[in-house]
């Protein structure tokens, strides 16, 4: 494979990926003000470019996973999409006081208009990828299939830390937790800045919209992996 000759601005599209996180509020704004917004869209901007990153390693490793089997190479993709998602957790912290407020959010809130986290495109695709939205997950599909040609059982795989899917089982419960964290400091965030019964901006119930989506992704694996119960640890 030959160099692109690109330098390290053009190979990454640094220009383009600055240009997005251009502010919203006017140029004569208060410049603590501008800060604050142009730190929420850049962590929204960071969730972004990681969630792509998810999906590609959760698409990577369902196709490892199916015939002719790769399995090394699934669960090494398995285990960089979860780590990626605890990954997810971190820009939401930096979300919260002390590092931006309530006063922080409230200060151009309105100029979001109908804007919302829940209209992320690739967010709505992660939920599918987990199985969620009544959906069926590629990745655990193809484990399934994997378990079955493998002649075990799930509960099997995942106990017998020898077999050659164990590691793709604590992949995917380690995805499932991380997401699983996700939502709760999410719901903790969005209440910290717009309290329990503000509308979300994108005529949502706001708080309480969250609250109605938490969910397990994989529960099958954790009904046999999980004897404890406890899917959140």
């Amino acid at each position: 494979m030959k160099p692109t000759g690109c330098e390290y601005h053009a190979y990454l599209g640094i220009p383009s990926l600055l240009a997005a996180g251009h502010q919203v509020l006017p140029p004569d704004a208060d410049s603590s003000l501008q800060a604050g917004e142009l730190h929420f869209k850049r962590m929204h901007l960071h969730s972004e470019l990681t969630l792509a990153q998810i999906l590609t390693d959760l698409d990577a490793a369902t196709h490892a996973l199916q015939p002719p089997s790769d399995f090394p190479r699934a669960q090494s993709h398995a285990t960089r999409a979860a780590a990626l998602t605890e990954l997810l957790e971190h820009p939401l912290a930096l979300l919260e006081p002390p590092y931006f407020s309530a006063e922080d959010f409230m200060a151009f809130r309105e100029l979001l208009g109908t804007a919302s986290g829940a209209q992320s495109r690739q967010f709505q695709q992660f939920r599918r990828a987990l199985g969620l939205e009544e959906c069926v997950s590629p990745l655990y599909a193809a484990f399934r299939t994997a378990i079955s040609q493998a002649s075990t059982t799930m509960h099997h795989v995942a106990h017998t830390p020898e077999h050659h899917l164990h590691g793709i089982s604590q992949a995917i419960l380690r995805l499932s937790r991380a997401y699983q964290h996700w939502q709760a400091r999410h719901v903790r965030i969005v209440t910290v800045h717009i309290g329990e019964h503000t509308p979300g901006t994108a005529e949502t119930s706001g708080v309480r919209y969250l609250k109605q989506r938490p969910a397990t992704p994989f529960p099958e694996l954790w009904a046999v992996a999980d004897t404890s119960g406890n899917h959140s640890a």
